[in-house]
């Protein structure tokens, strides 16, 4: 099968600057098991232009403010406060479980958090955090 010009324009760029030229230099570090909160907490607090957050799950009790789920809670507040740009997303998808994310709702919305729940039906499982666009926390650990 010939090559055609078409398909040797497509290919001229990848055959003059190779993939690696295309790759973006990233820092990754391991923030699993005991880790997690400090590292979140930190960067939550250092947060300066933005802040994007999917939970499927923030567990605490508003009376409990030693818990880190609170503490974290409050950094998003901290930093709402700070004149930072807050979105948070939590999820509503088990019937059996419809408390689930009240309390940080409520701290959150109470202190003019953006915050939303997710359309009912679907379920939001993720646990992301962007910070500045910037920073991306990822993993599997809800916040309880």
């Amino acid at each position: 099968m010939a090559l055609t010009w078409v398909g040797f324009i497509f290919i001229l760029p990848f055959l003059l600057f190779p993939i690696k030229s295309f790759a973006i230099q990233v820092d990754i570090k391991d923030i699993s098991d005991d880790k997690y909160f400090q590292a979140a907490h930190e960067a939550l607090s250092k947060s300066k232009d933005s802040l994007y957050i999917a939970m499927y799950e923030i567990s605490m009790e508003l009376d409990k403010t030693e818990s880190e789920a609170y503490k974290l809670v409050q950094d998003i507040v901290n930093a709402h406060t700070r004149g930072v740009k807050v979105e948070v997303y939590l999820d509503r998808s088990k019937p059996y479980n419809e408390d689930k994310n009240d309390s940080a709702f409520l701290a959150l919305y109470r202190e003019g958090v953006p915050v939303k729940f997710i359309m009912p039906g679907k379920r939001l499982h993720d646990k992301l955090i962007v910070i500045d666009k910037n920073i991306v926390i990822s993993g599997s650990s809800n916040w309880s």
